[in-house]
């Protein structure tokens, strides 16, 4: 049904602007337009009434040339060519004459190029529909869905053929015309022939006449092509022969036909009129007519001049569109479901009726706003996602909210949404009654288990699909086992089943799980611990089952039944839990007619009324008979009410079958309207709700007595406070049972039995309240004992107290409870029961009727009793709580400190990083120009003496600049701010350039400074190449400096590949052994310690600050290695740094040499330099490292004056200090690199500070950043990013050059390395071919070739990269695997 009203409603928004845009298309044609006039009103109406980017009408040439006559968007004529249409046009021309309709062009199955042509035309989803004049494609009218990819809808598919076709009319209208003037014009012309004439009148779509304005529009003339419409031929109707034209026209519309013609005539105009014909067969066509008056010269009429046309189709067309139009708004009108249509913002664009009805709101009201207005606050996101859902063109199936009515009420709606284009369409149910059982039986099953746990039954869940069961700890208890000695599972419970029994436990289970039974009920005997059986009644049912109706889930229980097997009956279920009224309730549908008379009805009537349909037919009215007498009259003003006012009919009423029983009918009425607004009949549906009353009236009973205890609960939970909860619960309590006074009592039973009168509620002066006192001793009485021994409540009537004492054997105390009850005149009747938490009795609740004598119900019994249970659960977690309160404000005060004490040692951590970096500036500020100028002495001073002192100098500085940089390390690593940065690194050249650092210092020393590698170390692995560097540079440089005689060995060593690994990998070792002074067994646990060095070691002899092997051993262990010594005192030490799991690069890096800095500022053309910093000493030595070159060098104190300079001078590079007054370095560079003058400007930023916080962004910022103290390489290096060099002219006799040898260098260290190449990477480019790969392969052994100057290797690379370039997939695969000979063929030619 719901799939029925979506597709209606889908019609019914389209029709009237479809009728519109046919309409405005016909009205064109009668008025003759210009047929461009025509094919722009189709584009723009259809491009507007499909939502769609792009309409087109393009005719087909008989060249085959497709243009564009005609589009909704004039970006299409100049996106593509006509040539490259007709080319792709014709590559799929066996579709020419098809009707294609493209949801995606991604998805279609046609070629790349026509995807390529598409996307080019920047379209998505596409429909096409061509044009068919007189038997022949005239070209087509095609759609275009630009923005994303579109489902096209079969109406819309039939729109665009009913445009298509009107279109070919049109067309052949314009044909006609254009024709017809040529006829005219050559009639004038002697030489133009008769025979021409009716050639050309064979060729037209419609009917040229002549004839005389008399009674029978009698025809003078009638082409050929009248036979087509009428069946007559023109020889039988001109002149009237065998039929005049008048009789050929339909009787009903000759009047009209003649009332649109002469009144045109007189006033010398033409006309245009539509009317019918009856044809030659007896069938009813449609025709068109033109026409125009013939006059003389005088102004007399001589005869009439026109043309028709056939317009059948159309008016067809038109017709059935306009009754379906009217189904669709009757269907529309009289669904019981609430309707409605809205845009994707979900703004409601029609509604039906039944929203009126069920929510209050006027349809006005409605219409225009969005959905999300009246959705309740806790499901507006719900909502909101669902609507997202839609958006995307996904259907939403039984999604519920909550929606405000008019009164402002919640009803609960269950919703059924499917988008189609920019159109929601949406068929909603009100559910709250269903809504409100749920929540009823929910919380009735609740309590149903709480009973159960309480009654003494074991509980059981079974998993259908796991088959785990979960049996509760009572069921374990009854059978005698402990938690632990059954495990859950089926197979624990079928094992213990009787075996007599098994066979029936096992037919009735099935029975249930097949859906046979409506719930599991067995009484079988189960095998206890201790071997004997009892008798059990085993209950249960499927809670949940699978789409396919195979059982999930079964819950139930388990009772003891073994002491009344004998007499008790089979229980049978009392009530249904639940089922799905919507899904399942038979509906009458029925239909009368305005005077009441019974059109139709369905069979469900039979059902529900049990009456024949038949007893209906003959007298509608029998079924008013049957309508519950009380209800009768209502029913009977309803109707009345219904047929003088012509409103819908919603009433709930009863109906009395003949066997007597009563149903519970809900009966919804429409009035159905013809187009004059006259009714002409009704329509409704009838549906049965007994079984929802029936609910309704069982849940109400159980929803007072729910209230009751929820009021008090909710009031009890509400407060931690013990005595508020004893005053609140003993108010509420009074309340709900109407009682005249009620007590609450304490109990502890240790050291003996007492308790507090902590709460009195009294509505009556009772005598009783005012005996009693706030200390009470329970000691030796024997009521009070009885009542705390167990958790039911005990009731007492003054009539029979004394036999209900009697019969529970209370002795001597007796006495004491006969002349209570006998002494206090206004109790009347008492109901006590204890409380209890965990077993143990904590509280009294009693209740006092002094007024009547009361009968206790059972319903008030078991709601004392539950009220009890609450009470003394809420007793004891408020006392719980009060003592978690206090902990709870010990903890926050502990909090409070430890948050003191961790600000503070923040505050100290922040104030020792900032005096490290303020230290570190102010230090690394005066170095730069002390080291500076240093090395500019050493170059212009020539005394021995002089320069030994700039040496120390300069070596004073670098040691002084070396301890600042370990200081800041340290504090990284121990502050957690040192990151490592992993890349491809070779260790060879790792370790060579320590080699190379070292050796001229070992020479010094006469050291023997070895290396030793291990062939099978990786080509390149991955780690932090700057950390790894450093820890060797400590741990070698300690060796070098505490070795007076023998040598130093660095080896690196790696373990077997570890294939298996999620990635290949090896553990390195590296070892740097010496023979120096050794560190004895008792230092060496303290070596590694911060500022520590060995016993012994003279601080004066060696220097050092003690930071070195610390800072290597943190480096170490965030690499994820280890760092061990092994040393004697005098016996030389063995320091070995062992990294797992190093990962084998697959990218390799550059091999790059050991290249001598260059500090040369000459091989640049002639440059200005701007050098901005506050301290002069900095830019002095910045100006005389210039200060022998052709270069020009300006100098800016601050920002403010460097920006001046800059935009004066316009220099070719800035070296700005980042901290200088007035304006720093960052805001200086900003504004420069934001302003057009400044903007091309390299600038290159200076700090003496290395733990800038923003190095980051400041790197974004500028062109270069550099640390001071600047060297002059460094400079040398930033120059050679953005100066250009300058052309060398010089003669440079003095160095031949060097004429590559034709024999690599180093041919054995080469064939290692390729050979390394062929075993690790090339069994995986292989395998993979990824040209990104390729291209990092080509550029490794490219590097290879070059540094070891291979032709050979050279040529390989080149073959390689041309049939990349090429694209050359059929040899690249053979190049690559021709790499493995490589090595083997330099052996062979070089050896």
């Amino acid at each position: 049904m719901n799939a029925q009203i979506l597709a209606h409603s889908r019609e019914l928004t389209t029709a009237t602007p479809r009728e519109n845009l046919l309409f405005k298309i016909a009205n064109q044609m009668v008025n003759f337009a210009n047929l461009n006039t025509i094919f722009d009103t189709v584009v723009t109406e259809l491009s507007e009434l499909l939502q769609s980017d792009r309409t087109l009408i393009c005719p087909l040439e008989a060249d085959g040339i497709v243009h564009i006559r005609a589009a909704s968007f004039s970006d299409i004529r100049t996106v593509i060519s006509q040539e490259d249409i007709a080319e792709i046009f014709w590559k799929y021309h066996e579709l020419i004459d098809e009707v294609m309709a493209i949801a995606d062009i991604y998805q279609t199955h046609l070629g790349d190029d026509y995807i390529e042509f598409m996307a080019r035309l920047q379209v998505r989803a596409s429909l096409r529909v061509p044009i068919w004049v007189s038997g022949d494609i005239w070209g087509y009218l095609i759609v275009h869905q630009c923005s994303h990819s579109r489902n096209w809808l079969p109406e819309e598919i039939d729109l665009l053929n009913m445009i298509s076709v009107n279109l070919a009319i049109a067309i052949q209208q314009a044909t006609l015309v254009e024709k017809a003037q040529t006829f005219n014009s050559n009639t004038l012309n002697p030489q133009y022939s008769e025979v021409s004439f009716r050639a050309l009148l064979a060729n037209l779509p419609g009917a040229i006449y002549r004839c005389a304005c008399d009674e029978f529009w009698t025809m003078k003339f009638i082409s050929n092509a009248i036979e087509d419409i009428c069946g007559y031929r023109p020889d039988e109707i001109i002149n009237n022969r065998v039929i005049s034209y008048n009789e050929i026209i339909h009787p009903d519309d000759q009047k009209t036909v003649t009332a649109k013609i002469l009144p045109a005539l007189y006033a010398q105009e033409s006309f245009i009129v539509e009317y019918r014909v009856i044809h030659r067969d007896g069938s009813i066509h449609w025709v068109y007519e033109k026409g125009r008056g013939k006059f003389d010269t005088q102004g007399n009429l001589i005869g009439i001049d026109g043309a028709i046309f056939d317009i059948t189709d159309r008016q067809n067309t038109e017709l059935a569109l306009h009754q379906k139009t009217e189904e669709l708004d009757r269907f529309f009108s009289i669904a019981l479901d609430l309707l409605c249509i809205a845009d994707v913002e979900g703004r409601f664009l029609r509604l039906n009726q039944q929203w009126e009805i069920s929510l209050g709101y006027p349809l006005e009201e409605l219409e225009g706003r969005l959905f999300i207005e009246f959705v309740h606050p806790d499901d507006v996101q719900p909502s909101l996602d669902h609507i997202s859902n839609l958006c995307q063109q996904n259907s939403v199936l039984n999604f519920v909210n909550r929606y405000q009515a008019k009164d402002g009420s919640y009803r609960w709606i269950e919703w059924r949404s499917t988008p189609v284009g920019d159109r929601i369409y949406a068929a909603a149910r009100d559910i709250t009654n269903r809504k409100k059982a749920e929540i009823a039986l929910q919380e009735s099953e609740q309590r149903w288990q709480f009973a159960l746990e309480g009654n003494g039954d074991g509980v059981w869940d079974w998993n259908v699909e796991t088959n785990q069961v979960y049996f509760s700890r009572r069921w374990k208890e009854i059978l005698g086992f402990r938690a632990e000695e059954i495990s859950d599972n089926l197979e624990e419970w079928e094992k213990l089943i009787h075996p007599d029994d098994k066979l029936q436990v096992f037919d009735i289970l099935h029975k249930h799980l097949n859906g046979e039974t409506e719930q599991y009920i067995s009484e079988h005997r189960i095998k206890c611990k201790d071997g004997h059986y009892k008798w059990i009644l085993d209950r249960g049912r499927v809670m949940y089952r699978s789409l396919d109706g195979k059982p999930l889930r079964v819950i139930g229980t388990k009772t003891d039944i073994s002491d009344r097997k004998k007499n008790e009956l089979a229980l049978k279920e009392s009530e249904e839990k639940f089922r799905q009224l919507a899904e399942n309730i038979h509906q009458v549908f029925f239909i009368n007619s305005a005077t009441g008379e019974m059109i139709y009805v369905s069979p469900a009537y039979e059902e529900i009324w049990q009456q024949s349909r038949d007893s209906l037919y003959k007298n509608p009215s029998s079924w008013l008979m049957s309508v519950h007498p009380e209800d009768r009259d209502g029913m009977a003003e309803a109707l009345n009410k219904q047929i003088s006012l012509g409103i819908p009919f919603n009433q709930t009423y009863r109906i009395v079958r003949p066997n007597g029983s009563i149903r519970w009918i809900n009966c919804h009425a429409f009035p159905v309207r013809d187009s004059q607004g006259n009714i002409y009949r009704y329509t409704g549906i009838a549906e049965d709700i007994t079984h929802r009353k029936r609910i309704e009236n069982t849940l109400h009973n159980q929803l007072l007595k729910t209230l009751i205890i929820q009021k008090i609960t909710d009031n009890i939970r509400q407060s931690l406070d013990v005595q508020e909860i004893f005053t609140t619960a003993v108010a509420e309590i009074g309340k709900a049972f109407k009682v005249n006074c009620c007590l609450i009592h304490t109990y502890q039973k240790y050291p003996f039995p007492h308790g507090n009168l902590v709460a009195k509620y009294s509505q009556h002066p009772c005598n009783l309240l005012g005996d009693l006192k706030e200390s009470v001793t329970f000691d030796n009485d024997p009521y009070i004992e009885y009542l705390v021994e167990q958790e039911r409540a005990i009731s007492s009537h003054k009539s029979d107290c004394l036999i209900k004492l009697s019969e529970i054997h209370l002795t001597s105390p007796l006495l004491q409870t006969k002349e209570y009850f006998k002494e206090s005149d206004n109790l009347k009747s008492m109901l006590a029961i204890a409380t209890f938490y965990h077993g143990q009795p904590n509280g009294i609740i009693s209740l006092h009727q002094c007024d009547h004598n009361r009968v206790w119900t059972l319903d008030e019994i078991e709601l004392l009793e539950a009220v009890a249970r609450q009470l003394g659960i809420a007793i004891a977690h408020a006392q719980l709580l009060s003592q978690e309160k206090e902990q709870r404000q010990e903890l926050t005060y502990k909090n409070i400190k430890l948050k003191k004490m961790t600000q503070e040692a923040k505050a100290a951590n922040r104030a020792k990083s900032e005096f490290l970096a303020n230290m570190s500036h102010e230090i690394r500020t005066p170095m730069n120009a002390v080291l500076g100028f240093t090395d500019l002495l050493q170059s212009t001073i020539t005394d021995p003496k002089a320069t030994s002192y700039i040496k120390a100098i300069a070596s004073s500085g670098r040691t002084l600049l070396a301890l600042i940089n370990d200081i800041l390390d340290l504090s990284k690593i121990e502050a957690g701010k040192l990151q490592l940065h992993y890349e491809p690194v070779n260790i060879r050249t790792v370790i060579n350039e320590i080699e190379h650092i070292f050796e001229q210092k070992a020479s010094e020393k006469n050291l023997n400074l070895e290396v030793e590698v291990d062939p099978k170390l990786p080509y390149s692995i991955m780690t932090d190449e700057v950390r790894l560097r450093q820890i060797l540079f400590n741990i070698v440089g300690n060796s070098i400096k505490f070795t007076e005689f023998g040598s130093v060995r660095i080896t690196a060593s790696c373990s077997q590949l570890k294939p298996n690994h999620p990635y290949n990998s090896i553990d390195l070792k590296i070892a740097i052994t010496d023979t120096g002074i050794g560190i004895s067994r008792e230092d060496q646990h303290k070596i590694f310690d911060s500022f520590t060095q060995s016993e012994g070691q003279s601080n004066r002899k060696y220097g050092g600050t003690g930071l070195g092997l610390t800072i290597t051993e943190r480096l170490v262990h965030l690499l994820g290695g280890s760092i061990h010594l092994e040393s004697e005192r005098d016996q030389g030490s063995t320091f070995t740094v062992d990294l797992p799991d190093v990962k084998i690069a697959t990218e390799t890096t550059i091999l790059s040499p050991l290249i001598a800095l260059d500090e040369n500022l000459q091989p640049f053309e002639p440059a200005t330099i701007l050098v901005a910093d506050d301290v002069r000493s900095h830019r002095d030595l910045l100006a005389e490292y210039f200060a022998n070159t052709y270069h020009k060098i300006l100098s800016a104190k601050d920002g403010e004056e460097a920006i001046r300079l800059a935009q004066i001078y316009q220099p070719d590079i800035i070296f700005m200090d980042l901290r200088m007054p007035r304006m720093d370095g960052r805001e200086a560079t900003q504004f420069l690199k934001h302003n057009e003058l400044t903007s091309h400007i390299p600038i290159v930023l200076l700090t003496a500070s290395p733990q800038h916080r923003n190095e980051q962004d400041l790197r974004q910022l500028c062109d270069g950043f550099l640390s001071k103290p600047v060297t002059k390489s460094q400079i040398v290096a930033e120059l050679k990013k953005f100066l250009n060099h300058a052309e060398l002219t010089d003669k440079i006799d003095e160095q031949p050059s060097e004429k590559v040898s034709l024999k690599p260098v180093r041919l054995t260290e080469l064939a290692a390395k390729l050979r390394q190449e062929v075993e690790v990477n090339l069994p995986h480019l292989q395998e993979t071919l990824v040209a990104r790969e390729i291209k990092q392969f080509m550029q490794n052994l490219e590097m290879l070739a070059e540094e070891h100057q291979s032709t050979v290797l050279l040529d390989y690379v080149e073959t390689l990269k041309q049939q990349l370039e090429d694209f050359d997939w059929d040899n690249i695969p053979k190049t690559v695997a021709k790499f493995a000979e490589i090595p083997e063929q330099l052996i062979r030619d070089n050896g």
